[in-house]
């Protein structure tokens, strides 16, 4: 059973106050004893126990018309990513939905991130008056 921060701090305080851990479990409201063994013996919240994907979770719809866009924004990089979306969609029609434009765009801001010139911004003072 899965169990929150604030069930695994209520089973805590309750431990320390010397109850034993099924009247500790009940008391956080958590079913399993077994549950509650194992909070206890890890001394850390479900939220410090969760790790951060390494995998995606579908693939990229991108990758085969990649090369071809990163080409455009090479050659003009002012191009805008649904003005890119909207080229992919003619050159190969049915292939993208419209629900694949966020994805695009994501990509697009990463691609520019890594690859455009940084231009210099020079912090502008307003005094009033």
């Amino acid at each position: 059973m899965t169990c929150t921060d604030a069930q695994v701090r209520v089973l805590m305080r309750e431990r320390q106050k010397g109850r034993t851990q099924e009247q500790a479990a009940v008391k956080a409201n958590i079913n399993s004893r077994k549950t509650a063994a194992r909070y206890e013996r890890l001394g850390k919240l479900p939220s410090e126990l969760k790790q951060p994907r390494q995998y995606r979770t579908r693939a990229d719809p991108f990758t085969e018309d990649w090369d071809q866009v990163e080409q455009m924004l090479s050659d003009a990089p002012e191009l805008e990513a649904k003005t890119l979306f909207e080229w992919l969609c003619e050159q190969s029609p049915g292939k993208y939905q419209e629900g694949q434009l966020r994805s695009l765009q994501r990509r697009v801001a990463d691609w520019r991130a890594l690859n455009q010139e940084k231009v210099a911004v020079l912090e502008q003072v307003h005094h009033p008056g």
